[in-house]
């Protein structure tokens, strides 16, 4: 599920590339790429904090926005997530395990080859997720990297921070093409399970800017 496609551009923060802050944008910027049946997609106030809010229910469909990013200058992706529970399943490393609660995805260009697109995965797994990434069943072209696993800690959104540069270089064993393209999705259509997620705060900072996600 690697064609998530892109649309309007991101703006610009002093240090920070801002994705997306949900209160203010609300989903302005965002389209919704449609696997099987839909993922529900909303903004939400959870205990003071907007977030956007995802349900699905054997359904696999994602949100995604286009966005340049210079990696050089801004490697680091962060944001905050949570799930109600990661989905059970096979083996994520087959197609009928590949259902996650959560995933957010950073999409590289293939500049005129769009077959030669790539892609970083981002997921919350279950705590036996494989520690080691692994491309994904349905093309080898996306790296699936487990970023939390296990059961979430009451409604608390988690803090991620990854390198994507430097995931980009491990995972490919190359330099990344430019970023294309954020996406986020919850997905059970494999599985045919129900899972709630919310995201919130994605952006790209510079390796030494510490402030929290």
């Amino acid at each position: 599920m690697l064609a998530l496609g892109a649309t309007s551009a991101g703006f610009c923060a002093p240090g920070v590339r801002e994705v997306s802050r949900f209160p203010e944008q609300g989903l302005e910027g965002w389209e919704h790429r449609r696997f099987v049946e839909e993922t529900r997609y909303r903004i939400a106030d959870v205990d003071g904090t907007r977030v956007l809010e995802a349900d699905a229910c054997g359904a696999a469909s994602g949100l995604f926005r286009e966005t340049e990013v210079e990696l050089g200058e801004t490697p680091v992706l962060t944001w905050r997530w949570w799930v109600d529970a990661p989905v059970a399943g096979p083996d994520p490393r087959t197609k009928a395990g590949d259902d996650f609660a959560a995933r957010v995805y950073v999409v590289f260009s293939g500049g005129l080859a769009f077959w030669r697109t790539t892609a970083l995965v981002y997921v919350w797994g279950t705590a036996e997720a494989p520690a080691m990434p692994w491309r994904n069943p349905f093309t080898d072209r996306a790296a699936m990297v487990v970023a939390e696993r296990g059961a979430p800690q009451g409604d608390r959104l988690r803090p991620v921070r990854r390198d994507v540069l430097a995931d980009y270089r491990e995972r490919f064993g190359t330099e990344p093409p430019a970023v294309r393209a954020v996406a986020v999705m919850t997905d059970t259509d494999q599985t045919g399970a129900c899972a709630k997620a919310r995201y919130a705060e994605l952006r790209f900072l510079p390796r030494e800017d510490l402030r929290s996600p």
